[in-house]
Formats: C-alpha cells, structure tokens, sequence
C-alpha cells in the first residue's frame, strides 16, 4: 500500500505525468511474498490523487530514514536514448550507495556488475536475456510505462527511481538476485522483489537558438555546495532547493557547485549536469578539461562524448604529416577549480536534456546585502586577488544587480566540434 512507501518517495511521485506510470511497490513486511502490494501499470491520476490524499493526512507508517537512488532517461519516439549505459549508471549508483553505507555483499555486487558493464556501450537490447534479473525488473518498468502511452511521437524524459533504507542490516545481495532492499532496514524475505517505478516527468529542451552563435546559457556559481556522495544518483533535496531558489532568483538555467576552501574551490560539475572547460595552454593549445571521475557523477552524455572523443583523437593522430587536419586539442581530467571556471574561453555542460549544450554567462556572485561582510562576492574577490585572474572581466547585470563574466562558448569552434562529435553518438 502507498501508506507504508516513505514520505520523501510519495513527493518524488507526484511528479509523475502522462496517463500511466509504473509502480510496483513490495510489502513491508519480512514475510512479504512475490506478490507486490502495488503492482506495474498504475493511473497516474489515481496515484496522484491517493498520494497527494496521503500527505494531506498524513497518514504514511513508513519510516523515512531513506536514499531516493534514480535516473532519467530521455525518449525520442519510442526509443529511449542510450539505454543500456543508463542501466549501468542506475547499478553503478546503487552500488556505490552500498560500498559507502558498507551493506553486506556490496563489494560482490559491485564486482558482479562490473562484468556485466565492462562492455555495456557494444550490449545489444536483445541480448539482456542473459543479465542478471534486476537488468529486467528495470528493462520492465521502462519498456512498459512506454509502451502505455497511446502516442508514438514522444520527446520526453522518463524517470526511474528506488528506495533503499540507510541502516546497515540491508544486503546486497538481495539486490544481486533481483529482491529487495526494505525500506524499514528489515531483513529482506528471500521471494520479495525491490520497489521500483517509472513515469514521465516534465522536461524542458533548450529551443535550439541556444546551441547557435550568439546564443548559449546562463549559470551561476552555488558557493559551499558539494554532493554527499557524488558518484550516486541519489536526491540530495536541500542542495537542489538552494539551487531551485538561485536559479529562480537569477534567471539561470543551471547552477554550478563550488566546493569550500578546505577543497580548493572545486567546481566538478553542476546541479544536473556535467561540465567541461576550453582552457587555451601555454603552448597555445586547446585543452578541453572536465573533473577526475571520483568527484563527479559521470553522466552518460560525457560517457559517450568521451568515447568519441578518444576515437576522434585517434584517427587524427593516424594522418599523415602533410594531410589537412581539424581542430588540434588535447582532452584532460584533473581538479577543475574556480580559476579554471574563470580563466577557460568557453564552457559547456552536458546531460540527458540539453545535450552539449554552450555556456555563454556565469553568474559570480549576487548582489551584496547589508551589513553582509562573509558573503559571496567577498569569498569570489579574495581567490581572484589570490589566484591571479585579476584580469577577468566581470559585468553587472542592471535586471538583478549580480555580476558576471561572458563566455565565447557558442562561437568557439572547439565547441562547435564537441558539438558535431555527440551529434554523431546520438545516432
């Protein structure tokens, strides 16, 4: 019964669009059998209108004491986007959540999974049937929300989303043999089945005059914010409301997270997405350089970028001396810090909705409040004096009082490239 789902997972419910959602939710109980209590194709009005009655009465038994682990994945017809690389992502977040809350069996799981992901980008759909059982229970909940709907031209988002209780008595090898992990920290009866669902959300495309000269978009620094576990794709709700509240206040369409001092003032990515910065070397090269992988959580778009990349580099180095080349560049990994953000000529992020998408403003700070001495803009000028980007220039914008600094992202040619590359990997 939805009373016995936590409440943290009832809100991630509700938003839930289209007509049918996929919702199979086990028992709560040790002695729960095979049979779920809520099970696959549900309405979305009515889970909507139970769930929402739920949190008006307040009513749910279940204890909250839970990681929301998910992903998104972006449908283009019928066809969901780089699918068996976000089942590995999925997997890949499960199990880094077991190896931190150092649940039993989760260094097995993580080696299981790895044999089966080494080769994930070349697994054809149809050779899944010789993957473990909770591949399936994914495969099943996505197919079948898609399958639902009664139109073929679909441009959306679908989101995939379990619960897993933070006590340690949880194993994971329940999750290796496709049951479940309770949300209550009970020992698992060995017939259950994890809770999982899936359904569309609202999702917003960049219209495409942003991907085009003089476009691009705008995003701002978030100071001292740092992911609890930034390998994992689990809901962190008060860093994604500071980040809701800025990007409302500033227009920005994404915000970009600045680690403390004690870190160096890294800024491995943003809120929901990954970030990459065209640095110009000594050498007068171009550097493309985008954060180790321990700091950030490797979206599928720069997996897949990555790779091409590699391969792109690789047929370049092949050419002869006197043949005609494309762009030169290098591609690094390494520390991303706010100097890096300050000095690169361009940025661009990437993800499931936009793509490779040009940065072409960064909000640095807001506008200074009253009596306000520990602040934003005094954190930003003390590492600019400190860290010689003296010469960056940074603008006011007169609409909000914060200021800026512009980039040349959508005009860049090595971004026109990274660009034309994902373009390619898509199809």
């Amino acid at each position: 019964m939805l009373s016995h789902v936590p409440k943290s997972v009832l809100k991630s419910l509700l938003d839930a669009r289209r007509s049918k959602m996929f919702l199979d939710i086990v028992g709560s109980s040790p002695s729960a059998t095979t049979a779920p209590t809520t099970s696959a194709l549900q309405s979305t009005s009515d889970v909507l209108r139970d769930v929402q009655g739920i949190l008006d009465r307040d009513v749910n038994t279940a204890a909250d004491d839970v990681s929301i682990i998910y992903d998104v994945i972006r449908v283009n017809g019928r066809r969901p986007q780089f699918y068996a690389q976000h089942m590995q992502r999925f997997l890949n977040s499960l199990c880094s959540f077991a190896e931190r809350q150092k649940m039993v069996g989760a260094a097995e799981l993580m080696s299981t999974a790895s044999s089966y992901c080494k080769d994930v980008d070349n697994v054809e759909v149809g050779d899944m049937d010789k993957w473990p059982h909770w591949f399936h229970r994914f495969d099943h909940a996505v197919r079948d929300v898609i399958a639902a709907q009664p139109e073929d031209n679909i441009e959306q988002n679908v989101k995939v989303i379990t619960w897993l209780g933070d006590r340690k008595e949880n194993t994971m090898e329940n999750v290796a043999l496709g049951t479940n992990i309770l949300p209550l920290g009970e020992v698992p009866h060995p017939s259950s089945r994890f809770s999982i669902a899936a359904f569309f959300i609202t999702s917003t495309y960049p219209p495409v005059a942003w991907y085009e000269a003089g476009g691009g978009t705008h995003v701002a620094l978030l100071y001292h914010a740092a992911r609890s576990n930034p390998n994992a794709k689990i809901v962190q709700a008060p860093l994604r409301l500071r980040a809701a509240e800025q990007q409302k206040r500033l227009h920005a369409f994404e915000s970009l997270l600045v680690h403390g001092p004690e870190d160096a003032y890294k800024v491995p990515e943003g809120t929901r997405s990954n970030l990459l910065c065209i640095l110009e070397t000594a050498h007068n090269e171009v550097a493309v350089v985008g954060s180790l992988d321990k700091d950030i959580l490797v979206g599928v778009t720069l997996s897949a970028l990555r790779q091409r990349v590699t391969k792109y580099l690789a047929a370049q180095s092949l050419l002869p001396p006197q043949a005609e080349r494309a762009l030169q560049l290098q591609w690094h990994q390494r520390d991303v810090v706010l100097a890096d953000v300050l000095l690169a000529r361009s940025l661009v992020m990437l993800g499931t909705s936009v793509g490779v998408l040009p940065i072409s403003t960064v909000t640095v700070y807001e506008r200074v409040g009253e009596g306000e001495e520990e602040d934003d803009q005094h954190v930003f000028r003390q590492y600019v004096e400190s860290h010689h980007c003296n010469h960056v220039t940074v603008e006011v914008n007169p609409e909000t009082g914060a200021s800026f600094v512009r980039k040349q992202s959508t005009t860049d040619p090595v971004v026109r490239l990274l660009m034309e590359i994902y373009r390619e990997a898509k199809h």
